[in-house]
């Protein structure tokens, strides 16, 4: 799937030590990175306004994993501007957060047409996006802000804007261990913008909410799209850490040879647990996109779909990360993941999930347990903020990825060791409710782990994708 991208990860652009670079070149270089990728993928405005295979598949290259910033400023400029400029997404502001749709940057409409772009006070300025200069290519902003017509409030709209006149960039500290991309603090003095900037009408939307939601649409498929970015890291994290571990030895204090760590369990136990886990989020992954992609559903269920798909690939992708960082003596790093817990919240009971196609299986009657005494605490919460419902949504997503991987051809061995490693969440209630002792939960991960154990070097050839020193690469 990947051998165009092969090529392009084996080109100096891709093989320079990025970390030895002067920040501002780092940034210039993921950019660079960023419009090789789009170049490679050739994608479409079709492509992307109907979320089309090859869409996802740039999302799931493991080419991604070699420059964290040339992947987030991909899917950023797919959503938005196809490629073509460095286009920044202006809609959270310092002050307003989840409480976007409250954001007081004011674009005045004048009377010969034009807008008069305005940040109203130091909480307006627009967070996060990269707007700073030093790019090496053309840069506009989709900057949302209250539409002002004869001191009439006509709620937000989006503007186009070019970058730089009239801007005030505040650069934010570099975040340890990212790559840099120059996330800022934007803030508007009086920016004059033509009336052709106007990404809408001047209308006021009669439903305030929903014309919000309409407007910021583009975000919903963000949301599953960097659920999907979470998989090519934990691939490659596989497979560093098990050469590592072929590689690693340590004194046997019985025969006094040296004795690869891969041969301790607590050493291969982890990487094929995580193994296990990136197929099988894989195929998950492949049945949200599918689901995702109809036309036929509504912008309701595609937030349903985004948000249950990146909570789940986040929820166990980015864990084992840190799991397999410590199986090598490293340590790593949470992403950026947005505010989860609020999402679910609010879906939940609202809208209802896919049926699992096999309600046969262990972990669906989990899912039906948990599914019911969700809806008893929901019941008998104070209100949907309460601290009780935090942790009620993820575990209904969990009976689906089995089903789901059964039906995408997983290997049964892969599978195994998922529902055994699942269990481990909630090994209390497979006790109780599941028939299966402690014990037996533990020779079930055992007994998977051996049957998996011979196949550790077949399952995946990632070597090209590699950006540690090539000393350290396999043989």
């Amino acid at each position: 799937m990947f051998q165009n991208s092969a090529s392009l990860a084996e080109t100096t652009l891709f093989q320079t030590n990025s970390s030895q670079l002067p920040h501002h070149k780092h940034i210039r270089l993921s950019f660079e990175r960023a419009k090789a990728i789009v170049n490679l993928y050739k994608l479409t405005a079709e492509d992307i306004l109907y979320t089309t295979l090859g869409y996802w598949q740039s999302h799931s290259d493991p080419i991604l994993a070699m420059d964290g910033a040339t992947a987030l400023l991909l899917t950023t400029h797919y959503n938005l501007c196809c490629g073509t400029f460095a286009g920044c997404f202006c809609l959270t502001e310092l002050g307003h957060g989840l409480d976007a749709i409250n954001i007081e940057t004011t674009a005045l409409l004048l009377p010969d047409g034009s807008f008069l772009l305005n940040t109203q006070r130091e909480e307006a300025a627009k967070y996060m996006p990269p707007t700073a200069p030093g790019t090496g290519i053309p840069s506009v902003a989709v900057v949302f802000a209250r539409l002002i017509v004869a001191e009439e409030d006509r709620r937000i709209k989006p503007f186009m804007v070019k970058l730089y006149d009239g801007q005030n960039h505040r650069v934010l500290t570099e975040k340890g261990g990212a790559g840099p991309i120059n996330h800022c603090l934007t803030s508007f003095n009086c920016v004059q913008l033509p009336a052709i900037a106007l990404m809408d009408t001047l209308d006021k939307a009669q439903d305030k909410r929903h014309d919000f939601f309409l407007q910021i649409s583009c975000v919903i498929l963000g949301t599953l799209s960097m659920g999907v970015m979470s998989l090519p890291p934990l691939k490659i994290a596989c497979f560093v850490v098990a050469v590592y571990s072929q590689r690693r030895t340590v004194l046997d204090p019985f025969n006094r040879i040296q004795r690869p760590i891969i041969t301790f369990s607590t050493q291969y136990g982890p990487i094929l647990s995580a193994l296990a886990t990136s197929f099988v989020m894989e195929a998950f992954s492949k049945k949200c996109t599918r689901l995702f992609s109809e036309a036929s559903l509504d912008i309701g269920l595609r937030h349903f779909i985004a948000t249950i798909g990146k909570i789940t690939l986040m929820e166990h992708c980015v864990p084992l990360l840190l799991t397999l960082s410590e199986r090598c003596d490293l340590r790593g790093a949470k992403i950026a993941e947005g505010d989860i817990l609020v999402l679910s919240i609010f879906l939940i009971g609202r809208i209802i999930p896919p049926e699992t196609s096999d309600s046969s299986g262990i972990l669906a009657r989990h899912e039906a347990f948990m599914l019911e005494e969700m809806r008893n605490m929901v019941a008998k919460a104070p209100h949907h903020c309460d601290d009780r419902l935090e942790a009620s949504l993820l575990p209904m997503c969990q009976p689906l990825l089995e089903a789901i991987a059964i039906e995408d051809n997983v290997n049964p061995r892969l599978i195994d060791l998922y529902v055994a490693t699942v269990m481990k969440k909630d090994s209390a209630w497979y006790t109780e409710h599941g028939g299966l002792s402690w014990s037996e939960q533990h020779t079930m991960e055992r007994e998977a782990i051996k049957a998996l154990l011979p196949s550790l070097e077949d399952v995946q050839k990632l070597e090209i994708y590699l950006t540690a020193m090539p000393q350290y690469y396999p043989n």
